[in-house]
């Protein structure tokens, strides 16, 4: 008489694809809680951005019609094209002045030339400021006193990511966000040409960390140009990028 034998556990191959499964749908859930975290903090960083980039506006866009401290027009001394690159020049002045995006718009000026706003900055500034992040700390300045728009964010939008005493704006990642007071090249949606662009920049590198963004130091205004990648193809560098812009844009 033949008795079956009656099994006493699962096999070495039944166990295998048990666990093999179980590892994809474990990979699956990682991988949606991920993308999720990724989104909410993409969202938060561009409602703050957004924010800041009210805030900046209201400030730039009252220097189109900002008297400046030159002479008039005199035709007998100079063209109009002269006139126009000396009226600039001024409005440069003093738009560094009042909008500086390095510590040297702050620290280079004659006491007697400072406006109201550069004295404020000056008077503000840590005596010894790191230059690492000078243009995120330049940013919350200009919120501070200029836009004095501080009451519209919370103690988890502000850090000091350098230790340097000198607060910085941070994204959701907790690095600075970064401000370029003019970024001609940086390829925008508010001109037709990357060629020129003398629109304020708010900025986070995303979460890659990588600004994808270059600057050009020792300028007058700084110029932004996308960092070329290794393929040659400029966009990929800075399409995660989160900046004023095309505040909606990735």
């Amino acid at each position: 008489m033949n008795h079956s034998r009656k099994r006493a556990g699962f096999t070495l191959v039944e166990l295998l694809v048990v666990v093999t499964i179980i590892s994809i749908i474990a990979a699956t859930a990682m991988f949606v809680l991920f993308s999720a975290e990724t989104y909410a903090r993409e969202g938060k960083t561009r409602t703050r951005i957004t924010a800041l980039h009210r805030l900046v506006m209201d400030v730039w866009e009252g220097y189109a019609s900002r008297r400046l401290p030159i002479d008039p027009y005199d035709p007998n001394s100079e063209t109009q094209a002269e006139y126009e690159t000396r009226k600039q020049a001024a409005l440069d002045a003093m738009l560094a002045m009042d909008m500086p995006d390095r510590w040297t718009d702050i620290t280079d000026v004659a006491d007697a030339d400072r406006s109201a706003l550069s004295k404020a900055y000056s008077l503000r500034k840590p005596a010894s400021p790191s230059t690492k992040h000078e243009a995120a700390e330049c940013l919350y300045l200009i919120i501070a006193v200029a836009a004095q728009g501080l009451d519209l964010f919370n103690d988890a939008d502000i850090g000091d990511t350098d230790g340097d005493g000198a607060p910085e704006f941070v994204d959701a990642w907790g690095r600075p966000i970064y401000f370029l007071r003019s970024a001609p090249g940086f390829p925008s949606p508010l001109v037709n040409s990357g060629d020129t662009n003398p629109y304020p920049l708010v900025y986070s590198g995303g979460s890659d960390k990588r600004m994808g963004l270059q600057l050009v130091t020792g300028q007058a205004n700084p110029v932004g140009s996308p960092i070329v990648d290794g393929g040659g193809d400029p966009t990929d560098d800075y399409v995660d990028n989160i900046h004023s812009h095309f505040i909606f844009s990735k």
